[in-house]
């Protein structure tokens, strides 16, 4: 009984990395037929950039929540596989933006798998801050008291 709650709870932390997929691609989905302007300056470039950096961010920070970070730091695996399924979740955006919009812009798109990645990245990389904050919070909190003191007489 034991071992079958904690995989429950393991499945409902995937459950706001879920969520939030859905949630790209349903904004994915109602925005890739949009036509803001015929043609796009880079205002609105750097605004798509700049979106699919934190979408992908915020992906990769669910999934290591999921996956217990930061309360642990990640392995290499699961670093990987994150960034991987950051790739895999972006190409298949990539698709359904060429499937409604009828037409695929191969550069823009290899462009846009790049920044996804590269969010799922950033999204890592904050979730090891959190963890090292974390770890150096521990750490100073098992400081003995005396040792504290002479820390602060000494500066």
């Amino acid at each position: 009984m034991r071992s079958a709650r904690r995989v429950l709870t393991s499945y409902q932390r995937l459950l706001p990395a879920l969520a939030w997929t859905v949630a790209l691609y349903l904004v994915t989905a109602l925005t890739s037929t949009v036509e803001i302007l015929p043609m796009a300056p880079p205002l609105i470039e750097a605004r798509n950039v700049v979106t699919h950096t934190a979408g992908y961010a915020v992906l990769a920070a669910l999934v290591a929540w999921a996956l217990g970070a930061p309360a642990r730091p990640l392995t290499r695996r699961e670093t990987a596989g994150i960034l991987a399924l950051s790739l895999v979740l972006g190409v298949g955006q990539e698709a359904l933006q060429t499937a409604l919009r009828g037409e695929a812009y191969l550069l823009n798109s290899l462009f846009d798998l790049l920044v996804d990645v590269g969010g799922a990245a950033l999204g890592l990389w904050l979730v090891r801050r959190r963890h090292a904050a974390r770890r150096a919070a521990v750490a100073s909190q098992a400081q003995p008291v005396s040792n504290r003191n002479q820390q602060g007489e000494n500066r």
